[in-house]
């Protein structure tokens, strides 16, 4: 058969059939404890040890946070970065949530899963340093 999405009809119908699942990486940021910088790493390293697992990840504060830097954007414009991040929700599969210092208080988090659930899409609560379900 084709290889190509076009003759599977739309991408999430190629990737169903290709049995590639794209996950949503939610880690903490505006209250990570040791700083932005820190969250930034961290967010980084975990969806790093995903892909190594052979898992395709969307890493929302991987992309956004490097962009603000650069565009002088306010890291913790809260409505401008979920605005950006809004499109992604659709298109993965499912949300892991790293389990990182923070994650239970924050908001940004808590939006992401209440979206996931809204739309039918399993979570997945991990371990940020073994990827361990949990």
């Amino acid at each position: 058969g084709c290889g190509s999405p076009e003759c599977h009809g739309s991408w999430r119908e190629y990737r169903r059939r290709m049995k590639v699942m794209l996950n949503f990486l939610a880690t903490p940021f505006s209250l990570h404890p040791r700083g932005l910088d820190a969250a930034h790493r961290e967010a980084c390293f975990t969806a790093e040890l995903v892909r190594r697992l052979g898992l395709d990840v969307y890493c929302p504060i991987e992309e956004t946070f490097s962009v603000s830097k650069r565009t002088k954007i306010d890291p913790l414009d809260y409505e401008f970065w979920q605005a950006v991040i809004a499109p992604w929700i659709p298109r993965c599969d499912r949300i892991l949530v790293a389990m990182i210092d923070g994650w239970e208080q924050s908001d940004g988090i808590e939006h992401e899963r209440r979206e996931f659930r809204r739309l039918g899409k399993p979570e997945l609560l991990i371990h940020p340093f073994t990827l361990r379900p949990l």
